[in-house]
């Protein structure tokens, strides 16, 4: 089991890595960041992902499982108008297998985007996370904070990383 947890972990380091080249190398052939409010509107994000928990997360070891992310846009022109920015409110709930545990993790965040290409964008996420562990039915508040990156497909698609606590995420993001 703590092999295959392994595997999962370095399948995806090695993915945000990837794309993390591939968005660099997008945003470098002409990006859109100094033109504000230039990037698709929408009035829902939803993300499916897999969730990395990290090894010493409350002690209960790596934890591996899936996830949602619904994200709500609150202004399209972010917090600097001189910038392609937008701010939204998120709202997730993550299932993670641990090895001595199981947990539910529901975190409240900003996200603060940042559009530098019409292919490639870059959020920073502050907030809290609400937390529930299934073996000794303790909740937990803790704070939730990550950095991620999209790599658009489309108007409507992207691929979604995020590095953060308490987890990491590899998913697809639906604008509708």
């Amino acid at each position: 089991m703590k092999l295959r947890k392994l595997r999962l972990g370095a399948l995806a380091c090695g993915v945000l890595g990837a794309s993390l080249v591939c968005g660099i190398a997008t945003a470098q052939q002409g990006g859109s960041i100094t033109q504000p409010a230039a990037h698709p509107h929408y009035a829902l994000e939803v993300e499916p992902h897999m969730a990395f928990g990290f090894a010493h997360y409350r002690g209960y070891g790596a934890g591996v499982g899936p996830g949602v992310r619904l994200t709500f846009p609150l202004s399209h022109e972010g917090l600097v108008p001189e910038i392609n920015n937008s701010v939204g409110i998120g709202v997730g709930l993550d299932l993670l297998f641990h090895d001595s545990s199981n947990t539910m993790q529901i975190p409240v965040v900003m996200q603060w985007n940042f559009h530098f290409h019409r292919r490639f964008s870059a959020f920073f996420e502050p907030g809290l996370g609400f937390g529930y562990t299934f073996s000794d039915g303790k909740a937990r508040v803790f704070p939730a904070i990550a950095i991620g990156m999209r790599v658009h497909f489309s108007n409507k698609q992207a691929l979604v990383l995020r590095l953060g606590y308490p987890a990491a995420a590899l998913g697809l993001s639906f604008f509708f």
